[in-house]
């Protein structure tokens, strides 16, 4: 059967029938004769390889909720994300300086003219005044809900390492 599943390019075939019989085969005779080594060996190739590594990679910081809807930023969010852009693409040594990176952008925000920023600060208020009620309904749906409890057990999931670390800094040293 083997023989069959690679003779297909020789029986005119098409080779997409030809690969969509050809796994099922490869998998069979890998688990049968090699055990857990043929389990492993389907995990290499190809997508099959590439889906698992991203499920296992754990996501650090704090979860973010993607289907919240988007909280308007501020006058000072708004000139500082702009100039950092810029200032990176003028300066890459900025962009592994935090403090100069800071400065930087501290004197971008001081050369707006108030004017400005009290335009921008306006306009944060009315996009505020349409995303309130958003946000009010969006914290009703069980979307929300349900990141809300990930949310917290990661909360309460930092706050217990924490913990632990004082308790282990605060424990007798043992005896040699």
């Amino acid at each position: 059967m083997a023989e069959a599943a690679m003779d297909p390019e020789q029986t005119n075939v098409p080779t997409e029938v030809a690969m969509d019989e050809d796994p099922p085969v490869m998998k069979e005779t890998n688990g049968a004769t090699n055990g857990a080594a043929g389990s492993a060996a389907p995990a290499d190739n190809g997508a099959e390889g590439a889906a698992p590594p991203p499920e296992e990679k754990k996501k650090r910081g704090k979860p973010k909720d993607d289907m919240a809807p988007p909280k308007p930023k501020n006058a000072f969010q708004r000139v500082t994300g702009e100039a950092r852009g810029r200032l990176k693409a003028e300066k890459p040594e900025l962009a592994t300086d935090l403090k100069a990176m800071g400065l930087a952008l501290k004197d971008a925000w001081d050369n707006v003219p108030q004017e400005e920023k009290d335009r921008m600060t306006k306009e944060y208020e009315s996009e505020m005044e349409i995303w309130r009620p958003k946000w009010a309904a969006y914290k009703e749906t069980t979307h929300y809900k349900e990141f809300f409890e990930i949310k917290q057990d990661w909360i309460d999931a930092r706050q217990k390492k924490k913990l632990e670390k004082t308790m282990k800094k605060d424990a007798p040293k043992r005896p040699k």
